[in-house]
């Protein structure tokens, strides 16, 4: 007859703030800015959560950080460049980004632009979408935009703040 136990894991330090590693500069050389943003997600390839992170303003410098291994690793970054309407605006506010909790993140392109896009995390690629609605208001994505997801029926949904009005 076999016994039970509890298991439960933790982050790798106490409770508390704690400073961890910076994101690198590379490859762009800027620093975190308008437009950069976190998100968590599973890696289906190897099961385990890491948070991801946009560094914003003009760059597509996008990055996987391991909590256990205290360590960030380069992804692709968004191939905004290849985008047919929105080629010419780099994310940059309103940029941001939303998991699935499964294998998806969805992603404003921001900088006054429509641009929508999915980030798949197992084949570390991106995939653009139909635009976000103009709205009533006729305003594009730009900073105060924010987004969530939530499941509802066993339906998922991404619920988009369109900054800087009040179309939601």
């Amino acid at each position: 007859m076999a016994g039970s136990f509890d298991v439960f894991a933790r982050p790798p330090w106490p409770t508390g703030w704690h400073e961890v590693a910076s994101m690198p500069l590379a490859p762009s050389s800027k620093p975190v800015k308008r437009g950069g943003w976190l998100t968590e997600g599973t890696d289906e390839t190897d099961g385990f959560e890491y948070i991801y992170a946009h560094k914003g303003y003009k760059t597509n410098d996008f990055y996987k950080y391991d909590i256990w291994g205290d360590s960030f690793s380069q992804l692709t970054g968004m191939p905004w460049t290849a985008h047919p309407v929105w080629f010419k605006k780099a994310p940059r506010k309103g940029s941001k980004g939303a998991s699935d909790h499964d294998n998806t993140i969805y992603v404003t392109q921001g900088n006054n632009s429509l641009g929508w896009w999915s980030y798949d995390m197992t084949e570390d690629s991106w995939t653009i979408l139909d635009d976000v609605p103009i709205g009533m208001n006729r305003k594009k994505v730009k900073g105060g935009t924010d987004l969530a997801y939530l499941v509802i029926n066993d339906t998922g949904y991404v619920y988009c703040m369109k900054g800087y009005k009040t179309e939601f």
